[in-house]
């Protein structure tokens, strides 16, 4: 996410309620870009806080987090 969506919309409610109440948030943000030397405007509408790690295994419990192909996860 862009900095000024995280600081101008994201509050610390959003951040507990992603990770209590396993809610996800979305935020559009605007964006320039360039392609073939031709600037353009775009908006875009991403997933700024979500309770799922795509990157660590989570215990049940919700607080232990492992590596994935950690030895004490049994494959």
């Amino acid at each position: 996410m862009k900095k000024d969506v995280v600081e101008k919309a994201i509050r610390h409610e959003h951040y507990k309620d992603a990770l209590f109440e396993k809610k996800q948030f979305w935020h559009e943000m605007n964006m320039l870009c360039s392609e073939g030397h031709e600037i353009y405007g775009l908006r875009v509408n991403k997933v700024s806080l979500s309770p799922f790690d795509t990157k660590c295994w989570i215990a049940e419990d919700g607080g232990q987090t492992l590596a994935y192909r950690h030895k004490a996860i049994g494959h």
